[in-house]
């Protein structure tokens, strides 16, 4: 269950740097509009919604374990 935890997180976290990366790119184009590369990643707000995912995905099949085996 902790691995999930972590796993959790981990994805979270890429979600919030993907929104920081996001809001710096706005602030620096908007005050530096000759660097403005036009370049835009998208890489880690698509891994951490995967590892959100999985984490979410491995947290039911570990409830329904638990289920199976009080029922057993």
């Amino acid at each position: 269950m902790l691995t999930v935890g972590q796993l959790d997180a981990a994805g979270k976290w890429l979600v919030v740097l993907w929104l920081f990366q996001v809001l710096y790119e706005k602030i620096r184009v908007s005050t530096l509009p000759s660097l403005d590369t036009g370049a835009f990643d998208s890489g880690s707000l698509s891994a951490g919604l995967i590892l959100v995912f999985f984490a979410w995905l491995l947290k039911e099949a570990q409830k329904l374990q638990e289920e199976q085996a009080l029922t057993v």
